[in-house]
């Protein structure tokens, strides 16, 4: 039984200008533990930030937990689910 964690973080910057500017910025955490039975389980971190004129500055953060059996086709198994305003 061998256990291997990998962590790949991608930061997406992506700026938008129509009467507001939208700062988005996409963090993605990727931890992968791969056991014996060749089951993968994805954790996803997804912070959303968005910057309004007229309004205040709010954080949005999604946590999206991802788990699925890794075969030839990905069979993605949805699990936890939380947005917080």
């Amino acid at each position: 039984k061998t256990e291997h964690t990998r962590t790949l973080t991608l930061i997406y910057a992506h700026t938008r200008t129509q009467e507001h500017l939208h700062m988005l910025t996409l963090t993605l955490i990727l931890i992968r533990t791969q056991t014996h039975t060749h089951t993968h389980t994805h954790t996803y971190i997804h912070t959303h930030t968005s910057t309004l004129t007229h309004k205040n500055t709010y954080t949005r953060l999604h946590l999206h937990t991802h788990s699925f059996i890794h075969t030839r086709t990905h069979i993605w198994s949805h699990g936890q689910s939380k947005d917080g305003t």
